[in-house]
C-alpha cells in the first residue's frame, strides 16, 4: 500500500487477500486494484467498525471525507457515537471500474433498526470517501424493515440480457428524467411488472392496496397517469455505482416539491415546499427496469449535500453520473 494511505492494522489484516497491493500503479489503475470482493469486504469491515463504535477499525485512508445525511463532518462523529449493531439486510452494488461501491443495509441505533446506505470510494485499497445516509423512524415515510432484499434484486442476469455500464447509468437517469420532464413513460424503459419500494413500503406494483390505490399500478402505469407533476425538479443526480454483472445501478437525487403547480398539491403532504433526499437502486434486465429500491427522507426545500458541492467544485456535472 502506498505511503499516504493508511488503514488500521486489524482492517488491513482482514482484507489483505482481496486488496493486496502490488507494485506501484499508474493513477488510472488505482480503482481496478480493488475488485468486487475487495469492495464488498471493505464495506463490511467499515460496517463492523460502525456497529462497534470503533473508527480505528475502519479500513479508511488518512484524509477520509466522511458525511452523514448530506453533511461532511469529522470521522467518528454522528452515528459513530450511537450505533449498536448490524441488521440482516445486505444488498451490495460494486463498481470496480469506478473504484466505488454502495450497500443498502440495516443498523441498530439506540434500540431502533434503521435503513442505511453506505457509499465508498476506494484508492490504493483504502476508503477515501464514505457517504452514509440513514432513515430514522421519525421520517415522513416510516420505514418497513425487511430482513433481506427482494429476490429479484439478487437474481442473476444472463450475459445476453445485460447492458454495459454506460447504458445502466443512462437507464437510471431516464427514470429521474421521466419524472422531471415527461408526463408519461415514453422515455423510461420499464418491465411490464416493475415494482418499486420506498423505505420498505411497496409504492408501485403492490399486490394489495395500502397507502393509496396508486400502489396497485406498476411503475410504467404510474408514469402514464402523469403523476409526476407533483415533482417540481429532480436535481443533483449522482449516479455513482453501476454493477454490470448484477445489473444493479445506484444513484442519489433530490426531488423538490414547491407546493404549487398541480391540482393535487393544494392540500396534504405536497401543499408546502419540501424536498426528498433519495438514495435509489435499479435492477435492470434486458435493458428494462424491473425492480426499484429506495430510501428517502424529507429535507428542507432545495437542500444540497456537501458531496454535491464538493463534486461540483471538482468540475463534475451533477446530472449525468460520473
Amino acid at each position: 500500500m502506498r505511503s499516504g494511505r493508511r488503514v488500521s492494522a486489524l482492517a488491513a489484516a482482514g482484507l489483505a487477500a482481496g486488496c493486496a497491493a502490488t507494485a506501484p500503479m499508474a493513477s488510472g489503475d488505482m480503482a481496478a486494484s480493488c475488485d468486487a470482493a475487495c469492495l464488498e469486504g471493505l464495506m463490511s469491515a467499515y460496517i463492523d467498525a460502525l456497529a462497534a463504535k470503533d473508527p480505528s477499525a475502519a479500513p479508511v485512508a488518512d484524509g477520509l471525507i466522511f458525511s452523514e445525511n448530506g453533511v461532511i463532518q469529522p470521522f467518528g462523529e454522528a452515528s459513530w457515537l450511537t450505533m449498536e449493531g448490524r441488521g440482516s439486510y445486505w444488498l451490495p452494488i460494486t463498481d470496480p471500474e469506478a473504484g466505488e461501491a454502495v450497500v443498502f443495509t440495516t443498523m441498530i441505533e439506540r434500540g431502533d433498526e434503521e435503513q442505511m446506505t453506505l457509499r465508498i470510494k476506494v484508492e490504493d485499497g483504502a476508503i477515501v470517501e464514505a457517504e452514509q445516509m440513514i432513515v430514522r423512524p421519525t421520517g415522513s415515510i416510516p420505514p418497513i424493515i425487511q430482513e433481506s432484499p427482494d429476490p429479484r434484486l439478487l437474481a442473476p442476469v444472463p450475459e445476453d440480457e445485460r447492458v454495459d455500464r454506460a447504458a445502466l447509468i443512462a437507464i437510471a437517469d431516464s427514470y429521474f428524467e421521466g419524472i422531471d420532464t415527461a408526463t408519461d413513460s415514453s422515455i423510461t424503459p420499464f418491465a411490464d411488472d416493475c415494482q418499486r419500494r420506498e423505505n420498505g413500503n411497496i409504492t408501485a406494483g403492490s399486490p394489495v392496496e395500502t397507502i393509496s390505490p396508486m400502489v396497485l399500478l406498476d411503475c410504467k402505469a404510474q408514469f402514464d397517469t402523469g403523476f409526476q407533476v407533483i415533482v417540481t425538479d429532480i436535481r443533483d443526480r449522482r449516479i455513482t455505482v453501476a454493477d454490470v454483472e448484477s445489473q444493479l445501478v445506484f444513484g442519489y437525487a433530490f426531488f423538490d416539491h414547491s407546493g404549487v403547480g398541480s391540482p393535487t398539491t393544494t392540500t396534504g403532504t405536497f401543499a408546502k415546499p419540501f424536498t426528498f433526499q433519495i438514495a435509489e437502486v435499479f435492477k435492470v434486465r434486458g435493458g428494462e427496469i424491473e425492480q426499484i429500491e429506495a430510501i428517502l427522507f424529507s429535507a428542507p426545500y432545495r437542500l444540497r449535500t456537501d458531496f454535491d458541492r464538493l463534486y461540483e467544485a471538482r468540475g463534475v456535472a451533477p446530472n449525468h453520473g460520473r
